[in-house]
């Protein structure tokens, strides 16, 4: 994530004390020794990688491998599964334990059967936004991963408009993938 040069002095923004809060399919692995004792489950279950990995990135302190250290290596993490009323996850969390920012880096399956779904602002949007107006938590969604699934809209030979419903919430801050060179990867939604 080339956040080195902010982690060391004069800066030395490592996240101390942030409370980062992860919606995912499953828990965070909280026994991971990247985390130590700074995961929090707020709905226990089954940890799964995608939830860990994500979180690694946020957080992980870099000890199994320091290249692979997190963006923020001292922050808390909240772990919560993506099931229910994730909006209104969201706000209780912010408010019980002090979330600041949080993280859904998942989304709707779009097929070219639902492809009508890239690029709508729809109800659920409306309660990511209401969740950040309301509480101040910073949401950091995923793009999504659709832009070589060939159900968007072709233009000059790239497919854009292919970020589907909740990565159109207009409060969040919506994050695609780029590879190691800089250039936009061939499956990151954009």
């Amino acid at each position: 994530s080339r956040v080195n040069e902010v982690h060391n002095p004069p800066y030395t923004l490592i996240g101390t004390g942030l409370k980062i809060g992860v919606w995912d399919e499953g828990a965070v692995d909280d026994r991971h020794q990247d985390f130590g004792d700074r995961v929090t489950l707020i709905e226990p279950g089954e940890s799964i990688n995608h939830a860990t990995h994500v979180s690694g990135t946020i957080a992980g302190s870099g000890l199994g491998d320091s290249s692979a250290r997190g963006m923020a290596p001292e922050a808390l993490i909240y772990s919560a599964d993506f099931y229910g009323d994730v909006p209104q996850e969201m706000a209780d969390a912010a408010e019980t334990h002090g979330l600041v920012v949080a993280n859904n880096s998942w989304g709707r399956v779009v097929t070219s059967d639902n492809n009508y779904l890239y690029g709508l602002y729809e109800s659920e949007s409306r309660e990511f936004d209401a969740v950040v107006r309301q509480t101040g938590l910073l949401l950091v969604k995923s793009a999504g991963n659709d832009r070589d699934d060939q159900d968007s809209t072709l233009f000059n030979g790239e497919y854009y408009d292919c970020i589907p419903t909740w990565g159109n919430a207009k409060n969040v801050i919506t994050v695609g993938a780029v590879e190691d060179d800089g250039t936009m990867s061939a499956f990151s939604s954009w």
